[in-house]
């Protein structure tokens, strides 16, 4: 890719930030609900390897592990179904932003082109 290329595109990442500015706490919301999403998809791994830790524990009673499989999968459904809850709110939300910013280059296009008429 040439350097004229990459200057070009880099200024037509400038002209649409300003598109994105009226939109900048939304985004940012939007990121925090992703960090939100990665950790708790990230608690799975180590509660099922706490499950399995206590499962191997040949010192633990039966009732006890039998308690614990039920506690572990209520707590996986729970992180789960609020991972899940997360995921789609951020991404309803970023849909929603780029539609704001399609309508908005859309009526500025429109309106430019009204004027050339």
């Amino acid at each position: 890719m040439s350097k004229n290329k990459k200057a070009y595109d880099y200024h037509l990442l400038l002209r649409l930030l300003k598109y994105f500015k009226p939109h900048l706490g939304k985004f940012i919301l939007a990121f925090i609900l992703m960090l939100f999403t990665t950790l708790t998809t990230l608690l799975l791994p180590l509660a099922n390897g706490l499950a399995i830790d206590i499962m191997t524990d040949a010192s633990l009673g039966y009732d006890y592990k039998v308690r614990v499989i039920v506690i572990g999968s209520a707590l996986l459904l729970a992180i789960i179904g609020l991972a899940i809850t997360i995921s789609y709110f951020q991404s309803m939300m970023l849909q929603k932003i780029g539609q704001q910013i399609t309508d908005e280059i859309r009526k500025q296009v429109f309106e430019h082109i009204e004027k050339l008429s």
